[in-house]
């Protein structure tokens, strides 16, 4: 590597991959190439933008091949060109629901130059594809309809899905669920308790799992899953289907959705960021709610014989650990 006058180098590496760099007394050979002069106009905006926006600048290199880059994402850049002075000028696309910081980037492939970050937020309030869906009333018994609950006395409906909606916009998902009741006794960091909630996704055009891990339970109509989330009052982590049997959760994703519950409302509520989890559109998903309960530490809670304060029963350690579940497509009406 020959780092330029400023002590700056820019190369693109494979995936996984790294590179050690020792500074090295031996005098460059290479024959060096004249410096492109790469400007970006600073984001005039302080606020946050809420639909496309236009970035410029100007390059000594008329016709010059460019690439925006969004957040280092280099696989998915925008090629475009500088005009015939040397301007440029390119969309930078807000399409992903919520708040959120970015930043984006300049990159001429020729010479492998890289202009530095430029930070913007956006905020898009305005879901694309909006699903709602209602869940029958008083249902949380299992699929048999005979599980009972733990018998505790801060055991209650907890477990009872009411309603699901889903909003989209972008690479963005958000999952609100009303529940017959949320209840934080135990002071949980993620502000529900009495409660584990497993969510999986069947992504279109992708190939997952049917078998949905320590539940003793498939997904519904034969279909599979591709990604699915786990989240209890002190516990939330997402995992894919490469990996997974039925006993064994799949490899981990290392990132977790947006956890935010509302007791007064009765809501708990996930919000996918789908760049972290390399998902850019959500069209046509299905998506599979459960709720059961678990230990602090993440483990679901099993059957006994007779009901008890602590575990659940009405059915044996192969059923189903489900005592509620709701099933949507992300598809427009």
């Amino acid at each position: 590597f020959i780092a330029d006058e400023s002590g700056r180098l820019s190369t693109r590496l494979p995936p996984r991959a790294f590179v050690v760099l020792k500074p090295s007394d031996e005098t460059a050979t290479a024959a060096a190439s004249d410096p492109i002069n790469l400007v970006v106009n600073p984001i005039a905006s302080e606020q946050a933008f809420s639909a496309d926006f236009e970035l410029g600048g100007r390059i000594d290199a008329p016709g010059a091949p460019l690439q925006l880059v969004i957040n280092g994402d280099i696989d998915k850049a925008v090629d475009f060109v500088s005009d015939s002075n040397g301007d440029w000028s390119v969309q930078v696309p807000v399409r992903d629901l919520g708040k959120s910081a970015s930043y984006a980037q300049v990159y001429v492939p020729g010479v492998n130059e890289l202009s530095d970050r430029i930070a913007y937020e956006t905020e898009v309030l305005q879901a694309t594809l909006t699903v709602t869906k209602d869940d029958a009333a008083d249902d949380a018994f299992g699929p048999t309809g005979s599980y009972v609950g733990p018998q505790h006395q801060e055991s209650a409906r907890q477990r009872e899905i009411e309603s699901i909606e889903a909003r989209v916009a972008g690479r963005n998902l958000e999952i609100k669920l009303t529940m017959a009741q949320v209840s934080d006794n135990w002071m949980p960091p993620n502000g529900f308790d009495n409660v584990a909630i497993t969510t999986f996704v069947d992504l279109p055009g992708r190939d997952g799992n049917n078998a949905l891990p320590q539940i003793a339970a498939s997904m519904p109509g034969g279909m599979d899953w591709d990604l699915a989330h786990f989240a209890s009052g002190w516990v939330s982590y997402t995992y894919k289907s490469d990996g997974a049997t039925d006993e064994r959760q799949g490899e981990k994703f290392g990132v977790s959705p947006i956890v935010q519950s509302d007791k007064e409302q009765r809501t708990i509520t996930f919000f996918f960021e789908g760049g972290k989890l390399g998902v850019d559109d959500w069209s046509g998903a299905t998506i599979y709610v459960t709720t059961w309960d678990a230990s602090g530490e993440g483990v679901y809670v099993d059957f006994q014989p007779e009901p008890t304060e602590w575990f659940f029963s009405g059915g044996d350690d192969d059923d189903p650990k489900i005592m509620d579940d709701v099933l949507v497509t992300l598809e427009s009406n």
